[in-house]
């Protein structure tokens, strides 16, 4: 079963960027070189974010595709119940206002009409038989660093991303990603919140920091696809 993720071919291109700049901070005085090199920094976790929430939104996808209905793990099945267990709580807050708001009768009546539809479409699915997973796949911005990547991959069913990539990949676990990441949101966070010079930066920390990066997106996407395989050699053939 070939897998492709495109999220890892724009993830790449998309670092191209990081790269530009660096190439710039070679030619630039003193204060010019540590400004492009912080810029280098929240550009490149910019780019990680993104790639992250892209990967896992594509791979959701490639489930759906798969057609599994009864077979989709139920470690998948849950966070998509759970999610519309939420949606279902959003409608009936929505429909308890709409009765107590001031309006005329037939406003009221459109309104708790409009809401009930919509109520009806999010729980006719069949709960056992899903045809289509529902998963939001977005970063809590409230909370920073490698713990944050880690509730990411929860919401798929894989609760220790970290571990699994230590696990499959030397090189992975002979860096310890997960100190590299939360150093690297450090210093970006100090950036975002207290424009922090740092006096070690330079050109091959940031450059260091670009390829720890893309190794960490490669062993992702190795990751998801050992599982979307596992997944696929799973399901039973009629």
């Amino acid at each position: 079963m070939p897998v492709v993720f495109e999220a890892l071919n724009e993830f790449n291109n998309a670092i191209e960027e990081v790269n530009a700049l660096l190439k710039l901070a070679h030619a630039h005085t003193h204060l010019s070189y540590n400004a492009i090199l912080k810029s280098a920094i929240l550009l490149l976790l910019a780019k990680v974010e993104t790639f992250l929430e892209d990967i896992l939104e594509e791979y959701i996808k490639k489930i759906n595709d798969l057609k599994l209905g009864k077979e989709i793990p139920s470690e998948l099945t849950v966070p998509h119940l759970v999610y519309k267990i939420r949606q279902t709580k959003q409608i009936t807050e929505q429909l308890d206002g709409s009765i107590k708001k001031t309006g005329t009768n037939k406003d009221k009546h459109d309104s708790m009409v409009h809401l009930f539809n919509s109520l009806s479409e999010l729980l006719r699915d069949n709960i056992i038989n899903i045809d289509s997973l529902k998963i939001p796949i977005s970063f809590d911005y409230g909370e920073h660093g490698a713990s944050a990547i880690k509730k990411l991959f929860v919401l798929i069913g894989i609760d220790n991303v970290f571990d699994m990539l230590n696990m499959m990949s030397v090189n992975i676990s002979s860096i310890n990603i997960k100190e590299q990441i939360n150093t690297l949101i450090y210093r970006r966070n100090a950036i975002i919140h207290r424009d922090e010079a740092f006096d070690d930066l330079n050109l091959k920390i940031v450059d260091d920091y670009v390829s720890i990066m893309r190794l960490f997106a490669n062993e992702i996407t190795e990751l998801l696809t050992i599982w979307l395989v596992y997944i696929y050699s799973k399901r039973k053939v009629i």
